[in-house]
């Protein structure tokens, strides 16, 4: 005797096969879907307007998600930190990334800023010559060509150098 096959069990067989279905028909699937948004014009708009709360939380949660991913790449560590000797610096709203060999205004200037910064490293499998700092240290270095923590250094004697 066979046993009978839970509504659960049958919602899943059922998902699985109109999955395989979709897959197999995607060219259909789309003609079908494009027809149905041309004699259903308002769905879209109501569709977004009902789900616009959703869709902004998914939007941010993704967007942490890269940027998190990134640091934590860069970092070679689950819990990103500032790489930067003498400075403990862990809270992620304070890390940045660092083009280790300058130019970094430039590469925004390409790529862009913010989440686009960080789709790139990600579809680009993360490119060596980068790494994490605190915004502190990083406009340090950008502005004095050093970080305040680096051992043996006196940003006082740096900034006066600069003047001269």
């Amino acid at each position: 005797m066979q046993r009978q096959e839970s509504s659960e069990e049958r919602k899943n067989r059922l998902n699985t096969n109109a999955k395989r279905w979709r897959d197999k028909n995607k060219e259909r699937v789309a003609v079908n879907a494009r027809l149905y948004r041309a004699n259903n014009p308002d769905y879209s708009k109501t569709r977004y307007k009902n789900r616009k709360e959703i869709y902004a939380m998914q939007h941010k949660t993704y967007n942490q998600n890269a940027r998190l991913k990134v640091l934590q790449y860069y970092c070679g560590s689950e819990n990103p930190f500032c790489m930067c000797d003498g400075c403990n610096e862990h809270m992620l709203e304070f890390l940045s990334i660092d083009h280790m060999e300058g130019g970094g205004n430039e590469h925004r200037k390409k790529i862009g800023t913010g989440i686009g910064m960080y789709r790139w490293f990600i579809k680009n499998n993360f490119p060596s010559g980068y790494q994490v700092l605190c915004h502190n240290c990083n406009l340090a270095k950008g502005f004095y060509g050093i970080c305040p923590h680096t051992p043996g250094i006196d940003l006082i004697d740096i900034a006066l150098t600069l003047e001269a």
